[in-house]
């Protein structure tokens, strides 16, 4: 189950977190980009949210979750 998301208009990309603490990218065809777990981002305490960041031309080239 998943328990948060949040969704980048100008990456076309969706974020979310399941209840084991994954994060999952998908692209908007909803093939999955990349599956990150609490471990490997050496996260101390569960995952609440996801903040998509705000883009303009200057962060085209920045992450967006």
């Amino acid at each position: 189950m998943f328990t948060s998301g949040v969704w980048s208009e100008f990456h076309g990309v969706l974020g979310v977190v399941d209840d084991s603490d994954t994060v999952y990218l998908i692209k908007v065809n909803g093939e999955e980009i990349m599956r990150i777990s609490k471990r490997q981002l050496r996260a101390s305490s569960s995952i609440v949210g996801l903040i998509p960041q705000d883009a303009d031309d200057n962060d085209a080239q920045r992450s967006c979750l």
